[in-house]
């Protein structure tokens, strides 16, 4: 499971819990602005994060890398979902649809 703080975070990172045992997984920090949405993949090993500040990240939840930064989209992306396959992030941004490849 994942989180981000709500309305005044300034730290604008997302925690990764564990559900079995409830504790803390992993921190993953980068955005300059609040989260707007977050999606694991199917497989568990890729986490992707909007935000605010215009840009969608990708994370490698093992290594807890930043797999990929692509900004400067022209405004938050919210609604994140992968495919089923996971090789696609689908994600609503101005009141359209958004389609990223997705790092494997």
């Amino acid at each position: 499971m994942a989180t981000s703080e709500g309305f005044g975070d300034t730290e604008y990172a997302i925690r990764v819990w564990d559900t079995r045992t409830g504790k803390l997984h992993s921190v993953f920090s980068g955005h300059k602005q609040s989260i707007a949405s977050i999606a694991f993949s199917p497989d568990g090993k890729t986490l992707a994060s909007s935000s605010d500040d215009s840009t969608l990240k990708f994370w490698n939840i093992t290594t807890q890398q930043e797999l990929l930064n692509i900004r400067r989209l022209g405004g938050p992306v919210r609604g994140l979902m992968f495919s089923p396959q996971g090789d696609l992030l689908i994600g609503r941004s101005l009141g359209a649809l958004c389609f990223f490849h997705a790092p494997l």
